[in-house]
């Protein structure tokens, strides 16, 4: 009988006295209710929260100990550093993935998506700090040979090229994703050092120019991606929560 009705399908007075069930569920409230996006990430927050934070304080420390060493000899590796507060969030951006666990997240009613965009945000928040604290650091260090202005420039197109790369990794749920992150932030803290060796001029005050230019570009990137992130998240309820 079972063969049978696998290959019939559900009978359409079942399927009827079943739907019929779920509204009366539904209308009772034993259903649960819908998530805002701030208590989910209030949520989110409290389980994942610790461990970004904690990787990008991390990831702050080294970069003010590389800093601190090689401000006198090579200040214009720092561009170069700033990847490292990108690559610091990947671990656990991907880690249900990682862990085989995306089914049990799933099973918060949450999507894939839905949890990568909270995490975004806790992300870009520690991220903020991490970057206006080294922006501060920077500023008292002695014989500054850029302006303010520049040496936001150096440091924000290096950050927002890489989180451009690695979301964009992320979003398409690519099987590799993890290592093309870490590729990606490679890839651009290479190029920003290898500028710094071979390529001093781009770091002048005539260069600015080109920078604003790979700002717009960088941040039209980042920008994309989170718009197509928000985009395909939709259509499917945050975690449920009781009633």
């Amino acid at each position: 009988p079972w063969k049978k009705a696998l290959r019939t399908g559900p009978a359409s007075q079942r399927l009827a006295q079943t739907q019929k069930l779920c509204r009366a569920l539904a209308e009772q409230g034993g259903a649960g209710r819908r998530m805002g996006f701030g208590e989910f990430l209030r949520e989110t927050a409290r389980y994942a929260g610790p461990r970004l934070w904690g990787t990008q304080a991390l990831a702050l420390l080294a970069v003010c100990i590389m800093l601190f060493s090689l401000w006198e000899q090579f200040p214009s590796y720092l561009p170069g550093m700033m990847p490292l507060f990108v690559l610091a969030c990947v671990p656990e951006m991907l880690r249900g993935r990682t862990w085989g666990m995306e089914e049990m997240e799933a099973a918060t009613r949450a999507s894939t998506l839905q949890l990568i965009l909270a995490k975004l945000v806790l992300a870009g928040t520690a991220n903020l700090m991490c970057l206006t604290l080294t922006l501060l650091c920077v500023l008292q260090m002695p014989d500054l040979p850029w302006r303010v202005a520049q040496l936001a420039l150096y440091m924000t197109v290096p950050f927002l090229g890489s989180a451009a790369l690695a979301l964009c990794s992320i979003r398409t749920g690519h099987r590799r994703a993890q290592t093309a992150c870490v590729a990606a932030c490679a890839g651009v803290s290479l190029l920003c050092l290898s500028c710094a060796l071979w390529l001093p001029q781009v770091y002048e005050l005539s260069a600015t120019g080109l920078w604003v230019l790979a700002l717009l570009a960088s941040g039209a990137g980042l920008g994309k991606e989170v718009y197509r992130l928000a985009a395909e998240r939709k259509g499917s309820a945050f975690g449920g929560a009781e009633t």
